[in-house]
């Protein structure tokens, strides 16, 4: 190959990593930020102050340069409020509102939902010192603040979205329109629940020996408090039993009835008989 196509082939190469470059600004939806025309040809001489407010049509970037960019107020419409995660935590200490405001503008302008999570502070003694390991105040702290909130994703390990129990005698947890959440008590009936990662870890163990069925056997658990559970009230999803639908599990149990406001069978065409019917 001589140095002529070697020229050639280098120029080609950077006109399609340019083109590239080009397209991923232009169609990658994470990209929340849509630079004006004014970006390309001219930047602002504002500058932001030390906490942050900026004068008018200008934004910092983290180096604290600023420039004419605009800030698109609409998320990408395959992301929902927390960009398809369950929860967006920002984790903040209770003293500084002024970084709590700066995140609430950003939350506000890109439209997601943060949860702040209180951070531990170096006074928090009663918090750090259920934490046995030796490192600068200042960093266990931060370490702390961290650990706390991953202790606070993985609280639960069953959650029985269909049961056959009245479970408002647990405490309440609390509601989201027609459904309300409460601690497990007594959640008999096996046909929807999830399970966390601990949880199925923990039903492996504990599930070794059983003597009862899998539902009571695993009632157990949770009264000896060895499973950490939760139940909706009502049940989003209910077993269909029926003369002509019998249980292969218990053929003779008493069915159970609880209609649901909008069961997808009875959408389908489908219809229950009765066993007074």
């Amino acid at each position: 190959m001589n140095r002529r196509t070697l020229v050639l082939s280098g120029l080609l190469l950077i006109l399609l990593t340019s083109l590239y470059i080009s397209f991923l600004f232009q169609t990658v939806p994470g990209l929340l930020l849509s630079y004006s025309n004014e970006h390309r040809s001219s930047s602002s001489n504002t500058t932001s102050n030390e906490h942050g407010s900026n004068s008018s049509n200008t934004t910092s970037n983290e180096h604290g340069s600023n420039s004419s960019n605009t800030i698109s107020n609409t998320a990408p419409k395959n992301y929902n409020k927390t960009l398809g995660f369950e929860n967006i935590y920002v984790i903040n200490l209770a003293h500084r509102r002024d970084r709590h405001f700066k995140m609430g503008g950003i939350e506000d302008v890109l439209e997601l939902n943060f949860e702040f999570f209180p951070a531990v502070s170096t006074n928090d003694s009663e918090i750090l010192d259920k934490y046995d390991f030796d490192i600068a105040p200042n960093h266990k702290s931060c370490y702390v603040s961290h650990y706390r909130v991953y202790e606070s994703i993985v609280h639960w390990e069953m959650l029985y979205i269909g049961h056959c129990s009245w479970e408002r005698g647990g405490k309440f947890i609390g509601d989201a329109g027609s459904f309300q959440l409460y601690e497990s008590t007594y959640p008999v009936c096996t046909h929807a629940y999830a399970v966390s990662l601990s949880g199925a870890k923990k039903l492996l163990n504990e599930l070794l020996n059983p003597s009862l069925p899998v539902d009571l056997e695993i009632v157990n658990k949770i009264k000896q408090g060895n499973i950490k559970s939760y139940s909706l009230e009502p049940s989003a999803i209910v077993q269909w039993k029926s003369k002509d639908n019998p249980s292969d599990v218990s053929p003779g149990a008493k069915q159970w009835t609880y209609p649901l406001k909008k069961s997808t069978l009875h959408y389908l065409g489908f219809h229950e008989i009765k066993d007074q019917d």
